[in-house]
């Protein structure tokens, strides 16, 4: 049962991820516009203008990227004898992406691009480096306290 609770966070992100793939750009683009929207009226007065020009598809990949190197560490932590989870949820990510990559090959409208799977390993390499520095932060807390 705990491997089931372990792995499904990332079996769930990487379906969600396969099934935006598997959707024309046209697609994504209709279905993200409402969130595009919201995110442009909320960043107005913060860049003072809207970006239309802004790829925030990008940011997609980014965020699903992210969570899915996430929710690989949340698996693989889970076993004590490894001791690379993290560079493991990294590579498992980047394996992902260039499958994902392929997939594109085959879905109309969309292409395959090297500049997707570096956003997308960037992208999870910084969430796993973000967790490391908070898990940092909370020891070198926990250290004080005891002090």
């Amino acid at each position: 049962m705990v491997f089931i609770k372990r792995w499904l966070p990332a079996v769930i992100v990487m379906a969600l991820i396969f099934c935006f793939s598997s959707l024309t750009e046209k697609q994504v683009s209709q279905l993200t516009q409402p969130v595009i929207n919201a995110l442009n009226k909320v960043l107005e007065p913060v860049i003072h203008t809207a970006s239309p020009s802004f790829d925030w598809l990008k940011i997609g990949h980014m965020v699903g990227y992210s969570l899915l190197a996430i929710s690989f560490r949340h698996a693989l932590i889970q076993y004590p004898k490894l001791k690379v989870p993290n560079v493991l949820s990294l590579f498992f990510s980047f394996l992902y992406s260039i499958t994902d990559e392929f997939h594109q090959l085959f879905v109309l409208g969309r292409s395959s691009e090297l500049r997707d799977v570096l956003i997308d390993t960037s992208a999870a390499s910084l969430a796993i480096l973000l967790i490391l520095i908070i898990n940092e932060f909370k020891k070198s807390r926990k250290l004080v306290k005891t002090n």
